[in-house]
């Protein structure tokens, strides 16, 4: 990440980042450097670590076992990934899955989590606690601020966790909790969909993320209050579903 080159650099205040003297997306006001550095980083694994099967979701692990958030942007799925990460779940990753063909558990990065407008306050307001990076407004997301992973997170970064959980999340008002069994066949269809490089993978992708989802239970949960869904998760088997 770099000032613009000269001479547009001497009368702007834009930044570039770059992968191999690529961008990676259009200039960007140097205030914004933060925010547009920890999606560059996303960036830069998508396209190079092809070892592993990478989609978009949330993971955080308890006991060995991989919890894996799915959500459309917008869906709650980062405000859910910061509060499990501190109500006893260790964070793997709050924006992208990282599966292994090689012994199909996923990997950890802990860097820091990213939240978005509102959610920065409901985090706040639930997780006092946890430190904050500064605030980004303005940037084409909104306001951006960064929570540093807690200390667990970073010593076990090199532990990875067994498939357990697919769940698709979303944030809806009105509906309370609402859980409802998703089949593993559409489950793969979604997930696939969303990965950056299934097609890349081919083959080999397509064993791990079956073999994945096969072991693990996989399902849908609708909420509209975070502290109800922490609790839902934080019971040990998850309590039964409603239809």
């Amino acid at each position: 990440m770099s000032p613009c080159a000269w001479p547009r650099g001497l009368f702007t205040s834009e930044a570039t980042m770059t992968n191999d003297g690529i961008p990676l997306f259009e200039r960007f006001q140097r205030s914004h450097g933060l925010a547009c550095w920890e999606w560059g980083l996303n960036r830069c694994i998508v396209l190079h670590c092809n070892h592993y099967l990478i989609f978009h979701s949330a993971v955080v692990e308890r006991e060995g076992k991989a919890l894996v958030l799915v959500g459309e942007p917008g869906s709650g799925k980062s405000t859910l990934c910061a509060a499990l990460a501190f109500s006893g779940w260790r964070l793997l990753s709050d924006e992208l899955g990282m599966l292994s063909p090689s012994d199909g558990r996923f990997a950890s990065l802990a860097r820091p989590i990213t939240l978005k407008n509102e959610s920065i306050q409901v985090i706040q307001a639930l997780r006092p606690d946890v430190e904050w990076g500064p605030l980004v407004p303005g940037t084409l997301k909104g306001t951006v601020r960064h929570i540093r992973p807690d200390v667990r997170a970073i010593s076990k970064i090199e532990e990875k966790a067994k498939p357990s959980w697919f769940v698709f999340v979303k944030y809806e008002k009105g509906t309370g909790i609402r859980v409802d069994e998703i089949s593993k066949a559409q489950t793969m269809i979604r997930i696939a969909r969303s990965a950056f490089n299934y097609g890349i993978l081919g083959f080999k992708g397509f064993e791990a993320l079956a073999d994945a989802i096969e072991g693990s239970e996989t399902l849908s949960l609708r909420y509209d209050n975070l502290e109800q869904a922490i609790d839902f998760f934080n019971r040990s088997p998850f309590p039964p579903i409603t239809v």
